[in-house]
C-alpha cells in the first residue's frame, strides 16, 4: 500500500468515526443543538417546524436558542401560536439568549421574550446567566447591548463584571459561550458587532473554546479570534454562527478573511460535549451533516 493511498485510508476512517459520532441519536458525550432565528410569526413560512424534526431526532440534552427565538418582535402571543409548536416540545431542556427583535416588543423591552421562558432565561433585568451541563461550563450573554433598556457590553458594567467573576469561578475545562449578535463574521448581511469588543476581550482571556451565535441567518464557522481579528488557536473562541433555525435564508455578500465554512440551508447545529473537546457539525433539513470537525479545548 502506497502512502498516499495508506493517509487517504487514514482520513476516510476518520471522517467515518466523526460523522458516526455525531450522527447518533444518543452519543457517548453530552449532546447539545442550537440554532437563532427561529419561528415566523402565525401564518408566515413554517422553516421551525421542520428544523425542530432535526432536534428531535439527535435527542439532545440541551437546546440553547440563539435569539431572535419568535419574530417579528417577541409577541407572547406569537410564542404561543408559532415557536410553541414546534420548538416548544423541548422547553424543558432549553436554555435561551436573547435577540433584538424581542428587545422590539410592543408590551416592553423583550417581555413575551421572558414571560415564555421564565427562569430559564434568567434574570429579566439582565438576560445573562451560566449554567453547567456535562463537563462543561455555559454562559449566556446578552449582546442586545443597550437597546431599549438591554444591559450594557462596556467595560466595566454590570455585565462585564459578572462575566470576569464567571469565568475565573468556574472549574471545568471546555467552556461554550452563547449570545444572539456575532463579533466578527462574513456579511449575510451582518458582518458583526464592535459593541461586543470588550466581552470579547473577557471570553479570550477567559479561555472560552467556542461561542455560539445567530443573527446571520446563515451556517458559519470561523477561526478562533482575538479582539483585533487576528487569529490565536490557543487561546481565542471559534465562532460559530447558526441563524438557520427557520425564519428564513440570506445569501452571504462577502467572506471574512478568517471564515472556514458557510452553508445556506435550515438546520441546527450539534455538538457531542467531552471533558477536553467537542465534535461539533450542521445538521440540516436535507439529512446531510456538513462542516463536520473535532475540536480540542483550550
Amino acid at each position: 500500500m502506497t502512502t498516499t493511498l495508506r493517509r487517504a485510508l487514514t482520513i476516510l476512517l476518520a471522517a467515518a468515526s466523526l460523522l458516526a459520532t455525531i450522527g447518533a441519536g444518543r452519543a457517548a458525550g453530552e449532546t447539545l443543538v442550537a440554532a437563532g432565528d427561529i419561528a415566523n410569526p402565525p401564518g408566515g413560512g413554517r422553516g421551525d417546524v421542520a428544523t425542530a424534526r432535526v432536534v428531535q431526532a439527535n435527542r439532545p440534552t440541551l437546546v440553547l436558542a440563539l435569539g431572535d427565538t419568535q419574530y417579528e418582535h417577541g409577541e407572547y402571543r406569537n410564542f404561543l401560536a408559532a415557536y410553541d409548536r414546534s420548538w416548544g416540545r423541548f422547553k424543558a431542556r432549553t436554555r435561551p439568549a436573547v435577540g433584538n427583535h424581542e428587545y422590539m416588543d410592543p408590551a416592553g423591552p423583550a417581555a413575551g421574550y421572558f414571560r415564555y421562558f421564565g427562569r430559564q432565561a434568567g434574570d429579566p433585568r439582565r438576560g445573562y446567566y451560566s449554567f453547567d451541563v456535562g463537563p462543561w461550563h455555559a454562559v449566556a450573554l446578552n449582546s442586545a447591548c443597550g437597546q431599549a433598556g438591554a444591559p450594557s457590553c462596556g467595560h466595566g458594567s454590570p455585565q462585564w463584571s459578572w462575566l470576569r467573576r464567571d469565568l475565573a469561578s468556574h472549574r471545568q475545562r471546555c467552556t461554550v459561550a452563547f449570545f444572539h449578535h456575532p463579533f466578527r463574521s462574513s456579511a449575510a448581511p451582518f458582518t458583526g458587532k464592535p459593541e461586543l469588543k470588550h466581552l470579547w476581550a473577557l471570553l479570550v482571556a477567559g479561555g472560552v473554546d467556542v461561542v455560539l451565535n445567530g443573527h446571520n441567518h446563515a451556517y458559519e464557522r470561523l477561526k478562533p479570534m482575538r479582539t483585533m481579528g487576528d487569529v490565536d488557536h490557543r487561546g481565542a473562541p471559534w465562532t460559530i454562527v447558526a441563524g438557520t433555525g427557520g425564519r428564513s435564508l440570506i445569501p452571504y455578500t462577502s467572506v471574512h478573511r478568517n471564515s472556514v465554512y458557510r452553508a445556506m440551508r435550515y438546520g441546527i447545529y450539534k455538538m457531542v460535549l467531552y471533558p477536553d473537546r467537542w465534535v461539533g457539525g450542521h445538521k440540516g433539513t436535507d439529512g446531510v451533516t456538513r462542516d463536520l470537525h473535532s475540536i480540542g479545548c483550550h
